[in-house]
């Protein structure tokens, strides 16, 4: 005897396959949000976030994606990229002058991040930055921040690495909302970034 295949009506099918779909999407989210969560990423993002501004999508990416590379860091004092974008500018002669560190390009608000723990030494008006952030770290390095349209911290203020230090922005000598990032490993002398970075496991 030969069992009688079911047919599904025409249809249901696809409906049935837009519900599972649609489930897997919510389960994933529902898991996402609880890692977020026990992360602290969430609260932390919020507190990112300009109160009583209008956000927009990319600004929250921007933020959580900021926190969640942080999060290496965090746990073991490591080095972290300074802002998530596009690598725009390298270290190097440029123009016939010598640009002293890198650019990364990313919307205006784009959280920029303090790449190791330290003591902040300036942060306010530069030339050329039109805003800059140095922090000097417990290595006896310092780096460089420049550009930013929002300063989140204070000269004398200590640091962790990861921690959201500035707002991206364009101020200064600047053609676009960007980071210009420089390190100092001895404190003077400013070496190429991707290099630097890449000794520590994070190629930009």
């Amino acid at each position: 005897m030969h069992l009688q295949e079911r047919r599904l009506p025409a249809g249901r099918h696809r409906k049935q396959s837009r519900t599972s779909a649609a489930r897997r999407r919510l389960i994933l989210a529902t898991l996402t949000a609880g890692a977020v969560s026990s992360a602290g990423i969430g609260s932390a993002a919020a507190q990112t976030l300009p109160a009583g501004s209008s956000v927009t999508a990319e600004q929250i990416v921007n933020t959580v994606a900021s926190q969640v590379q942080a999060l290496p860091a965090q746990l073991n004092g490591g080095v972290v990229k300074p802002a998530q974008g596009t690598f725009t500018s390298g270290y190097g002669m440029r123009w016939g002058t010598m640009h002293n560190g890198i650019d990364i390009a990313n919307a205006i608000g784009t959280p920029i991040l303090a790449v190791m723990d330290g003591t902040v030494i300036n942060s306010g008006p530069a030339s050329g930055f039109g805003q800059w952030i140095r922090i000097k770290h417990d290595d006896g390095s310092m780096s460089v921040y420049g550009h930013m349209e929002t300063l989140n911290v204070n000269v004398g203020e200590r640091v962790s690495a990861g921690q959201t230090i500035a707002g991206m922005g364009s101020r200064g000598f600047s053609t676009g909302s960007h980071l210009h990032f420089e390190i100092h490993p001895t404190g003077d002398g400013a070496v190429d970034p991707v290099s630097w970075f890449a000794n520590h496991g994070i190629y930009i």
